[in-house]
Formats: C-alpha cells, sequence, structure tokens
C-alpha cells in the first residue's frame, strides 16, 4: 500500500556503531562531490511532514554529518559523507549511517527497517549519481533522489508524521516503490 511505498524509502535501522559502513570510488573531483553532498534537507518530505530540519556538523574538511531528529522520542540518526581526493577528476565518498532500531506498522504488520537496507538504498543513490556526475551531467536527478532518501529515513523516525504524507503519495506526486524493501518483524 501507500504506506509501504512511502516507508520503503525509510529503509530500516538497525543500531549500528560510528565508523565507515562503506566507500565508493567516483570520477568526480572532490569539491564537486562534497557540494553535491553537503546541501541535502530531506525535500518535499520534510517540509510536507512538519519534521525538523536536519542539523549539520562538519568535523573537519570535506566532511559532512547530517543529523535527522525524531519527534516521536525513536532516537536521533546520523548519515555522515566524508569526501577524498584520490587524484585529479577523482574521489572516494566515504559513508556512515548511525540508525536506531525503529518498529513500524505497515497495513496492520509489525515491520522494522534496518540499518543495511538503509545503507544499500544510499549505495545505489551514490553509484547512479557517481555516474551520472562522472560522465560530465549535472546529475540533478541523482542528487534530488538522495535527498528524497533522507527525507524518507527522517519520516520513519517520527512514523506518526506518515499520515500527513500519505495523500502525497497517493496523488502519484512521489513514487517511493524503488526504495521499497521491509522485513517482517
Amino acid at each position: 500500500g501507500v504506506r509501504k511505498l512511502i516507508l520503503s524509502a525509510c529503509l530500516a535501522l538497525g543500531a549500528c556503531g560510528d565508523g565507515e559502513d562503506f566507500a565508493l570510488d567516483v570520477n568526480v573531483p572532490a569539491e564537486r562531490a562534497y557540494a553535491d553532498l553537503s546541501h541535502l534537507s530531506g525535500g518535499a518530505i520534510v517540509s510536507l511532514a512538519s519534521l525538523p530540519a536536519f542539523g549539520r556538523e562538519k568535523p573537519q574538511d570535506g566532511e559532512i554529518r547530517y543529523i535527522l531528529h525524531s519527534v516521536e522520542g525513536k532516537g536521533d540518526a546520523k548519515i555522515g559523507f566524508r569526501v577524498e581526493n584520490t587524484g585529479p577528476g577523482k574521489s572516494r565518498v566515504h559513508v556512515a549511517v548511525d540508525m536506531p532500531a525503529v518498529d513500524i506498522k505497515i497495513n496492520g504488520a509489525d515491520k522494522y527497517i534496518s540499518e543495511y537496507k538503509t545503507e544499500q538504498v544510499l549505495r545505489k543513490l551514490l553509484i547512479q549519481w557517481g555516474k551520472t556526475r562522472g560522465s560530465g551531467e549535472p546529475a540533478t536527478e541523482q542528487i534530488a533522489g538522495i535527498n528524497t532518501a533522507m527525507g524518507a529515513f527522517a519520516l520513519v523516525l517520527s512514523p506518526g508524521k506518515l499520515d500527513s504524507v500519505t495523500k502525497l503519495a497517493s496523488s502519484g506526486l512521489f513514487d517511493f516503490a524503488e526504495y521499497a524493501d521491509f522485513e517482517d518483524v
């Protein structure tokens, strides 16, 4: 149903420690890669669901860490990107995901969101972005996809806000199907 499609982008967030979860080599200059990844806000999902704005930390040059806040006491999540210059026109994007475990109900069934699935969604979207950006294109659509996924991750931390976005999904304005992947409890 619609809830599954919306929450799919939110994919599952089990407990994880600090540190890198995966890295991706791209044919994108480090400055451009950092610029693309340092302005994410969660887009329309965050504003339509009245979710808190993302917190941002910049621990060091080339690194941005987003803090996604729960309005329901589920715990905050952190998603970080660190861009390393690996040569002329090339970089490595290091990704760290730290999400609390979240149990949700979809059509009356208990489901959970796992960190592994969240990482897989981010990896897929970052690969698409890297290929497009590496070909010299602006990758606007791919950056928008990453931004939408970040908004969906924020939404799953406050599942009570889900209903405020359900009508939007049923209108066809957003298509979350490509992010769908939930596990039964």
